[in-house]
């Protein structure tokens, strides 16, 4: 089906924290705390809650810089466990790729998909949005951001807009004035 550009809708979803986030699945001790996760190569954190984000840490921050801090704040810092996070990642790409035809496999946590034409056969793609939203949530136990509107790049900065648990729709008739609000730090 050849549809112009402005009547394709396309969804983007992400897993929030990622990492941390799956690893707070497997061991509930965790579910409370902020958690840093490092790299395996170079101690760097590759990925934190939002928790401890509050506390000033920041990706790309290696551990020794912030161990006082993480100590300070009880803060959980792991090894990363990369067989985990590709498991959770397949089963959350076979989420999404249920809900419509094209999938695209964007990161380990994140999947675009055009959902014009969906499987589940639900008019809007807001709805399709909240099916895969809410899939996430009780098959993984895991939180997700989408984003929905009629190309790749509205759908990511979409999904990006309401962090965490977010839910957005730019309209093809409100892109021009969405993305002129928008700081520059917005746009991947």
């Amino acid at each position: 089906m050849d549809l112009p550009p402005s009547r394709r809708v396309i969804l983007h979803t992400d897993v929030n924290s990622a990492y941390a986030s799956m690893e707070r699945v497997f061991n509930p001790k965790l579910r409370d705390k902020p958690v840093c996760i490092l790299s395996n190569n170079d101690g760097c954190i590759v990925a934190l809650t939002k928790d401890a984000k509050a506390l000033g840490i920041k990706r790309g921050t290696p551990y020794f810089k912030v161990r006082d801090l993480c100590e300070k704040h009880g803060v959980a810092v792991l090894s990363s466990n990369y067989e985990l996070y590709d498991a959770m990642s397949s089963r959350f790409h076979k989420i999404v790729a249920g809900f419509g035809p094209v999938h695209e496999a964007y990161s380990i946590d994140e999947a675009f998909l055009d959902v014009t034409e969906n499987k589940a056969g639900l008019a809007l793609g807001v709805e399709v949005a909240k099916a895969i939203k809410k899939a996430i949530r009780t098959e993984l136990h895991l939180v997700a951001s989408a984003g929905v509107s009629y190309n790749k790049f509205l759908a990511k900065v979409a999904s990006d807009w309401r962090k965490p648990d977010g839910l957005c729709t730019i309209h093809p008739d409100r892109a021009l004035s969405f993305i002129d609000q928008l700081p520059v730090e917005a746009f991947w």
